[in-house]
């Protein structure tokens, strides 16, 4: 791993546990084992390297959602099963990297400007996405009758809130739901077939469902 792949990676670890503004380039650059100077001299500022780290995780989310995308069968016609690959994918790219949806998380709340001009450069660069790609999909099973004829960006929304809002509100859910999580990964699991679940049955025609 080069130093500057090195520098990306603490900052990644650092800026989930304290934040951007808890986070000082000297204590990426102590923590990354390489000068201060280096750090510097790689990303000029804390605000630079933190635009680079959100391009990073949004990237890496993007790629691994259209991988995911990319192994549905090319004979598989039925949109259902492209909308279940796509939730799961979507839900494991961050339940994975539970870092990447802190500091999305964080930034959304408190630099959402910067975010919205890192989703446009992404998109501008990267051409078709996987949220386009599903946009598509939708309209394709509401011309074959198995989805109902809604407003699918609204859709779009509360799949991006249901995937992430688990970390979120996971302290208060322990405290008011009496919510007890002694296997993470099998809790995870269970969370994401309730979102697919969820999400399904809200959008299915009575056509989808009989199919």
């Amino acid at each position: 791993m080069s130093s500057k792949e090195k520098i990306l990676k603490v900052a990644i670890e650092l800026f989930a546990e304290k934040g951007k503004h808890g986070t000082r380039m000297e204590n990426i650059a102590a923590r990354a084992g390489v000068n201060k100077a280096m750090t510097y001299y790689y990303y000029t500022s804390k605000d630079y390297l933190y635009k680079e780290v959100i391009i990073y995780i949004l990237q890496s989310i993007f790629q691994s959602i259209s991988s995911a995308l990319e192994k549905t069968p090319q004979n598989d016609k039925n949109p259902v099963t492209k909308v279940k690959t796509f939730l799961a994918a979507h839900f494991q790219a961050f339940s994975n990297h539970k870092n990447y949806t802190k500091i999305i998380l964080d930034a959304l709340a408190n630099e959402p400007e910067q975010v919205h001009d890192v989703f446009e450069e992404l998109i501008e660069n990267w051409g078709k996405n996987s949220p386009q790609e599903m946009l598509e999909t939708f309209e394709q099973g509401v011309a074959l009758g198995v989805f109902r004829d809604i407003n699918y960006k609204h859709i779009m929304i509360s799949i991006i809130g249901m995937n992430l809002i688990y970390y979120f509100s996971k302290p208060i859910s322990q405290v008011l739901l009496k919510l007890e999580v002694d296997d993470d990964q099998t809790f995870l699991k269970e969370r994401e077939e309730s979102n697919i679940d969820l999400l399904l049955n809200g959008i299915l025609t009575k056509r989808g469902k009989d199919d």
